[in-house]
């Protein structure tokens, strides 16, 4: 390191330090992150060793007041000065690499202290969190660091952040914040959580088992701490003492799809289901003790989970059963695990066989002896539930891509009849655009024509979503009825007449029609897909000066019509309109 820089560095902590000795004690909130953008600039001064220093005094009292100002802060009475010093606390760790770190002890002791500390407010507790996750995580390259740091202080860490969450005071971002912290620790310190894990599954549970609308005892869930509750509870088989972790995952997965079945059977009285079991699973309960009272579960003894009572409670255990499915199917493991996924398709199959449109159509008949309130609620909320059954769909296709081709089929015919009957709910769409897009990517070359024509209402009805509904005043409009664009210029779109006004910003919706569009164009085959279907997708890509469609378009144009005998492109209007892009220039 050169003398000159070492100046620098030596001088930045100097004045920090001053900052930091003159500042009142209610403004170094306000200077702690400057403070802390600054000592990145000195990592090369923190991370040397005393030996390097010592030939220069100063130097080395610069490093030293100001590690002893962090420590002071770190006791400090005010909560504001030891907000500060735990952000300087994890920025100086950070720069200061392993030569800080190994000299950290005090200060992970003074931050578990921090968290015990009941009148600073959520977001110290929150910051202290993260840096203890922050220190525990360096020290995974050094055993020796882990034995002198990370070991001795993980089991006060742990305890202390269940007893501030499972506290009335705990704030949704400090429960979300310790909830990520154990994602992080738990594979890596597994014997460590061992003690708490029936106390972290006992929380865990809770927070899935509350709706994210109410709450019990005070406290209330939001959709991001249910999210990382599934992630960490799927986490936790990996506690299991000697060689168990395998054998309680596949146990854990097993739960969850009976428990799944079981929230089914109560919420699916309102109809006569035509599903049939091909994993050979049985009904938890007799028809008849379905039909008395109000569709409820009094306690859910196969997972732990507290019981439900009525049918939008009903409906949302079993969303939340099915993207504690998906953690199972996103989140690694430390051993192989078998992956069910005749169990998984199995439940899926019922719950997409039972859809609110035209159920007559589809043979759904209807239980009489059941209130009509509680049928039409039922209906109403079975599209919210077929969105949460897609991006289970969708996780497993990413997941495991080509080694689940014999089911891919069969989960894709599940989602276009979920599509057909319930188009109207916003999510559906979304959903169903962002799964085909999957499935195109991956098996689009080799569909043939059947295969286009099933999947077309949903390529038709992204179209829709892209067209603006005044099309004659969109530029591009009056180039496409020409010759240029050939087939494309001749059809007239047919808008949905349930389609509000065009979005004028990229929602999601918006945007998962918009990955699709291109991928339509470019992984299908252009001889299995009808004419009026390619013309209204080239017309489509024009219109809304999609630039990737058009391109996906001239690449794989389609083939010459019979009768003219000549090739529509829209190259032209691709030059014309990005003459400066290098997908044009090539």
């Amino acid at each position: 390191m050169a003398m000159g820089s070492i100046q620098e560095s030596a001088a930045t902590l100097r004045a920090a330090t001053f900052r930091l000795s003159t500042t009142g004690q209610k403004q170094l909130a306000l200077i702690a992150p400057q403070i802390a953008a600054q000592l990145w600039h000195c990592k090369d001064l923190l991370s040397t060793t005393p030996e390097s220093t010592k030939q220069n005094s100063d130097v080395s009292v610069a490093v030293h007041r100001f590690k002893t100002k962090i420590s002071s802060l770190l006791q400090d009475r005010t909560f504001e000065g030891r907000w500060a010093a735990v952000i300087l606390t994890k920025a100086a760790v950070e720069a200061g690499g392993v030569e800080v770190l190994s000299k950290s002890n005090a200060w992970v002791r003074s931050l578990i202290g921090i968290l015990k500390r009941a009148g600073d407010p959520p977001s110290t507790r929150a910051l202290a969190v993260v840096t203890l996750t922050r220190i525990f995580m360096l020290t995974w390259d050094y055993s020796n660091l882990v034995r002198e740091i990370t070991t001795p202080a993980l089991p006060g860490f742990v305890s202390t952040c269940l007893n501030n969450v499972e506290h009335v005071r705990c704030s949704q971002s400090e429960l979300q914040t310790v909830l990520e912290a154990f994602a992080i620790l738990v594979p890596r310190h597994p014997t460590i959580f061992r003690t708490n894990e029936t106390q972290i599954r006992s929380l865990l549970t809770k927070i899935i088992s509350t709706p994210s609308s109410t709450g019990t005892s005070g406290l209330c869930f939001s959709k991001q701490n249910q999210h990382t509750a599934h992630r960490v509870l799927v986490l936790l088989h990996q506690c299991a003492p000697k060689q168990g972790a395998a054998e309680k995952w596949d146990e854990a997965l097993k739960s969850t799809v009976a428990a799944a079945h079981a929230s089914c059977d109560r919420t699916f009285r309102a109809v006569v289901e035509t599903w049939s079991s091909s994993a050979g699973v049985q009904r938890s309960v007799a028809p008849g003790i379905l039909l008395q009272d109000e569709s409820q579960l009094d306690s859910d003894e196969i997972l732990g989970l507290a019981g439900w009572n009525g049918i939008h409670a009903g409906v949302e255990r079993i969303e939340n059963l099915l993207d504690h499915l998906k953690a199972y199917v996103v989140e690694e493991t430390s051993h192989a695990v078998t992956m069910r996924l005749g169990l998984v398709v199995d439940l899926l199959a019922r719950i997409f066989s039972v859809r609110a449109a035209y159920g007559k159509e589809h043979g759904l008949q209807i239980n009489n002896q059941i209130p009509k309130d509680e049928r039409d609620e039922l209906f109403r909320l079975l599209p919210g539930l077929h969105v949460a059954a897609i991006a289970l769909v969708l996780a497993i296709l990413e997941r495991f891509q080509h080694a689940v081709d014999s089911t891919c089929q069969p989960l894709l015919s599940y989602v276009v009849d979920a599509f057909l009957s319930e188009r109207a709910h916003v999510g559906i769409r979304t959903a169903s655009y962002t799964y085909l897009a999957s499935v195109l990517y991956l098996h689009g070359p080799g569909y043939e024509k059947q295969d286009i024509a099933d999947i077309e209402p949903i390529v038709k009805s992204c179209c829709q979503e892209l067209l603006p509904l005044d099309d004659s005043s969109t530029p591009g409009s009056t180039v496409a009825s020409g010759k240029i664009a050939g087939v494309a210029g001749d059809m007239s779109l047919q808008h949905s007449k349930s389609g509000s006004g065009h979005p004028t910003v990229l929602t999601d919706l918006h945007a998962a029609a918009n990955s699709l569009l291109p991928l339509c164009l470019s992984k299908l085959n252009a001889a299995c897909i009808p004419g009026k279907l390619r013309a209204l997708m080239d017309r489509t890509a024009v219109l809304t000066q999609h630039k990737d469609a058009m391109v996906a378009s001239v690449l794989n144009p389609s083939p010459k019509t019979a009768g003219s005998g000549i090739a529509t492109s829209l190259l032209p209007l691709l030059a014309k309109q990005y003459p400066n892009e290098a997908e044009v220039e090539a």
